[in-house]
């Protein structure tokens, strides 16, 4: 489990995880396939939204992005490593599913059976509401993104090809900058919109993220505020 906070991140591993017979990797207990994939918990206790996080196990040459077919949705209810199923993995004994495994599509059920193969993408490892980009040619490294962010005090989940250690994760939160005309310009975090190339009656000054939807507000100078994936209740804002 990854936990985040104003402070950093810790990589907390509980060796007690697992299934009855499970083998170890690195001494830890695999969750799900009893052999060496990894799931992975992550829970925001920062007072920012996560929007993405940076793994690597370049320092240690472990591949957890090598991805070979067999993620957490081949074990969700009709997976392909269900014991229902007929995947390539090994059938966790008594596995039917898990809680909320309903956003797994057929593609991502199917995982190593899909028609064309594994994902090398690693589809059916991913979460409700990730996907994972800049996978390294080694498959050592690469980045997990969170649609809308993770906003504080929420947590996700995903599966990785390998066990974590504390220094194989960095936390991208993502900024955006403002101009006095209303554009925005986002750098690792979502664009929702702006107010670029509408009619002001007052420059924008500022502009300031909302922590629960991971949406902004962009406020101008005689106090009107535009909201962007953002509540809109006063009088003085609008919505766009």
């Amino acid at each position: 489990m990854i936990v985040i906070s104003n402070n950093g991140e810790q990589v907390l591993q509980d060796p007690n995880n697992g299934t009855s017979g499970a083998s170890t990797t690195a001494g830890v207990q695999t969750p799900y396939d009893d052999n060496d994939d990894t799931l992975v918990g992550v829970v925001n206790e920062s007072s920012k939204p996560v929007y993405a996080l940076q793994l690597s196990g370049e320092s240690t040459g472990t591949p957890l992005f090598g991805f070979e077919g067999d993620g957490i949705c081949t074990y969700a209810t009709g997976g392909s490593d269900t014991n229902n199923g007929s995947g390539g993995g090994t059938p966790v004994p008594g596995a039917g599913g898990y809680t909320g495994d309903q956003y797994c599509t057929p593609s991502q059920l199917e995982g190593s059976l899909a028609p064309s193969g594994p994902d090398p993408n690693g589809s059916d490892y991913q979460g409700p509401n990730n996907t994972f980009s800049n996978i390294s040619a080694d498959t050592d490294s690469g980045d997990v993104n969170f649609s809308n962010g993770i906003a504080p005090g929420q947590s996700t989940y995903f599966g990785l090809e390998d066990s974590l250690t504390p220094n194989e994760v960095a936390v991208e939160y993502g900024y955006w900058m403002a101009a006095s005309d209303g554009g925005i310009f986002a750098y690792d975090a979502p664009f929702f919109g702006s107010m670029g190339g509408k009619p002001l009656d007052a420059p924008i000054v500022g502009i300031t993220a909302d922590p629960k939807t991971g949406g902004y507000w962009e406020v101008a100078s005689d106090g009107g505020l535009f909201a962007f994936n953002a509540p809109s209740s006063a009088p003085w804002e609008a919505s766009r």
